[in-house]
Formats: C-alpha cells, sequence, structure tokens
C-alpha cells in the first residue's frame, strides 16, 4: 500500500483514528445508482449511516463549514466528499469543493467515496487536483449478483436495469480502480455484505479488486432500512463477518474499524458530530421575521438549520394546543426532539424546566431571528428574568399553565 500521504488517514490507518480527525462535506445529493438497501436522507438526525445528512451544502458554503469546523476540531486531517448520493452524479460541485479546499487548506488531504460509475471521466483532475485517496462502492464483481443488488443504473441519461445495469456499473469501477493504481492513488473497496445475497461472494471481490491495484479491503455488515427491498434482512452477526474478513484478508487487508459515517460526518471516527441528534433551533415568531412571541402564546413554531452559511428555515411545526397542563410541554418536547435550543420573548418556568429536562436550552430574547440565530452559543445567551403575565398580557395563553 502506498504510505506517502496514508499515515495521518484515520480509515486508511488504523492507528490514526484516536489521533486525526476527518470531515464529510455534504455537496452531492444526486445519486446515478439505485441499490436496494440504500435510502438517503437529507435531513434526518436520528440515523448515523451513509446517505444521511442535516443539510446539502454549496461548494462555498462547504468551504466556510470547514473553516468553522476546523477551528473547533484542529486535528482535522483530511476532508472527504461521500454524498448524500454520489460525488460524480454531482461532478461538478465536488470538484469545485475540492479546488476551493485546495486553495484554502493545501495542508489536508483530499478523499472522496463513490459509487464508480462516472469515477473514470475525472481521474486525471482528481490526480491534478492532489486527491490522494479513493474510496469505490463494489458490492459484486458477478453480474447475476449484482442484477440481484442494484434497482437501476442511470447511464448517458438511460436507465439500465438487471444484468445489463451490473454490467455497466461493475465495467466502470473495474477501470477506475486500475486507473487510480496506475496514478499512485491509494484505493479502498467498500462492500456492504447482503445475506443470501453476495455474502458468499466477497472473498472473490477481494481477490479481484487486489489484482486490479486496490490497496484495502472495507466490508460492511448490511444496516437493514425501513422503506427498502431489503429492508427485510437481517444484519450479519459479528462472527459471521470476522469469518467474512478472515477468508477476504488472504487477498488484501481488511479495514475493521469502519463507523459507517454520515454524509456531513465531522470529528474522530466512531464519535458522534457535535449537535447530530439537534442540529434545529426553534423560534417563536409572529410573522418570520423577529423572535417576538411568548412560548405560551405560540401556536406553530419555526425550525432552522446554522449549518451551512447563514440560517436555513427547514420546516414549520404546530405547537401542541394551549390549556393541555404540564402535558403540553411534555408533547412540545417530543415535537421539537431534534432542536437544541428554543428562542422566545418570554416563557414560564413551567415550560423552561420541561424543555430543559428533555435536552431543549430555552433562550428569551427579543430581536430579529437572524441576530438571535448568531447568538446561539453558549457564552451569548442574551438571558432576561420571566415575570409572569409581563409578555402574555394576562390573555391566559399558557401563562396560568406555566405556573
Amino acid at each position: 500500500m502506498p504510505n506517502h500521504t496514508t499515515d495521518n488517514h484515520p480509515c486508511f490507518q488504523p492507528q490514526s483514528r484516536h489521533s486525526y480527525a476527518r470531515i464529510h462535506l455534504p455537496v452531492a445529493p444526486l445519486c446515478n445508482v439505485q441499490c436496494r438497501f440504500c435510502d438517503r436522507k437529507f435531513s434526518c438526525v436520528n440515523e448515523s449511516r451513509p446517505g444521511v445528512t442535516a443539510q446539502v451544502m454549496t461548494p462555498r458554503q462547504a468551504l466556510e463549514h470547514l473553516k468553522r469546523s476546523r477551528e473547533r476540531v484542529p486535528n482535522i486531517s483530511v476532508v472527504g466528499i461521500a454524498g448524500p448520493g454520489d460525488p460524480f452524479a454531482n461532478a461538478e460541485e465536488t470538484l469545485e469543493t475540492f479546488r476551493l479546499v485546495k486553495e484554502s487548506f493545501p495542508d489536508l488531504m483530499l478523499c472522496v467515496s463513490t459509487n464508480g460509475l462516472n469515477l473514470m471521466r475525472h481521474v486525471n483532475t482528481l490526480q491534478a487536483l492532489g486527491v490522494t485517496h479513493v474510496t469505490i462502492t463494489v458490492n459484486a464483481v458477478d453480474l447475476g449478483i449484482g442484477a440481484e443488488i442494484y434497482d437501476w443504473v442511470r447511464w448517458n441519461s438511460e436507465i439500465l436495469r438487471g444484468r445489463e445495469a451490473a454490467r455497466i456499473l461493475w465495467d466502470n469501477q473495474e477501470l477506475a480502480i486500475q486507473a487510480l493504481a496506475f496514478r499512485d492513488i491509494v484505493v479502498k473497496v467498500n462492500t456492504v455484505c447482503i445475506p443470501g445475497i453476495n455474502s458468499f461472494h466477497i472473498d472473490q471481490i477481494s481477490q479481484t479488486v487486489a489484482g486490479l491495484g486496490a490497496s484495502l479491503h472495507n466490508v460492511i455488515p448490511l444496516l437493514p432500512t425501513a422503506h427498502t427491498p431489503f429492508a427485510h434482512l437481517a444484519e450479519p452477526s459479528p462472527a459471521e463477518m470476522k469469518a467474512i474478513r478472515t477468508t477476504a484478508q488472504r487477498y488484501l487487508p481488511q479495514m475493521e474499524h469502519c463507523s459507517r459515517c454520515r454524509a456531513d460526518a465531522v470529528g474522530l471516527l466512531g464519535q458522534k458530530n457535535e449537535g447530530e441528534d439537534r442540529p434545529y433551533v426553534a423560534i417563536c415568531t409572529r410573522e418570520g421575521l423577529e423572535v417576538d412571541l411568548h412560548l405560551g402564546e405560540t401556536e406553530t413554531l419555526q425550525i432552522y438549520s446554522t449549518l451551512g452559511d447563514g440560517p436555513v428555515l427547514v420546516d414549520v411545526r404546530k405547537a401542541p394546543p394551549a390549556h393541555g397542563g404540564p402535558s403540553r410541554w411534555v408533547k412540545l418536547a417530543e415535537i421539537l426532539k431534534d432542536c437544541s435550543r428554543l428562542l422566545a420573548s418570554g416563557a414560564g418556568p413551567l415550560p423552561r424546566s420541561v424543555l430543559t429536562a428533555n435536552g431543549i436550552q430555552v433562550r428569551i430574547i427579543e430581536s430579529s431571528i437572524a441576530e438571535a440565530l448568531a447568538q446561539v452559543e453558549p457564552s451569548l445567551e442574551p438571558e432576561k428574568p420571566f415575570a409572569c403575565g409581563a409578555a402574555c398580557g394576562g390573555d391566559q395563553f399558557g401563562c396560568a399553565e406555566e405556573e
């Protein structure tokens, strides 16, 4: 395995995963292959797996996100693009992001993870940009098995299915692995182990890609995902995975520390993203411009993401009806379970207590939404005392329930 840049890559070098962090920039929403185990979700906060991200970014937004993330996580050594779709179904965005990162952070390694279908068209550009590591997901080198795994493949604007789809995909993967290895770009092959579909075929995959120049093999157990054709299949057991990797080890070194990263992962492998479970902020507002409503008056809440270049409104949610007693705030906490903070012009001690106990910080502030969202760090909280009735004017929109 080439090692001139691999020592500090936490995915390619297991000893590095405790010291060096990675960041994935989610700039690639489109995909050109539909696998029967995959469901790409753009705003899912309860899953950590490939294809999931809290937000899709533009290349410029991704660069700003990287700048802020590196201030917070200074041991980032590698910048990767891994979706949430396929980077080369979004080649323009992917390559522009790499160009921007190379200009601003020439010390960082560049890495990309792809299905390989459109990769050959961009191998020379990747080399010119200084991309040093490429991961290609190869789930079959046998066309009959591939036909069972892929629902469809989009090739030159045509939708292919069955063995023809599997053939086009594998032909392009084969060429890409060889071309990358020839250019001394380190190639890792990912394979999703699907019981009864390709689990008996993985040693053949490992042997084949090793002969093409791949350096590392990462066999990933199927993660059954709802609403997919393979949702009914069981995840392979640790004993089954150990046996499969032991056999494949004869042909290629096996990666055994994969954490099945999200497309927006930041930090050490296996470390949950900061705010991953609660990336949003809830706003109590009359017309969508100011934080100007008491929590007890609020009938709907605007939900904002602050991950990209400026706040983005992602949802509007209905609050539980008034006069529900303490259960009103328990229900609200459930509605806002993906929010880390709630901003309001006032709130009573009971809802604040219930929401705080459920992991939602209540901030009392009166300002524009943009100004308020710029002050979400704890040290900048413009807290002010609450006086019962002061904000709601005695109109009983929850005031009596809050005491």
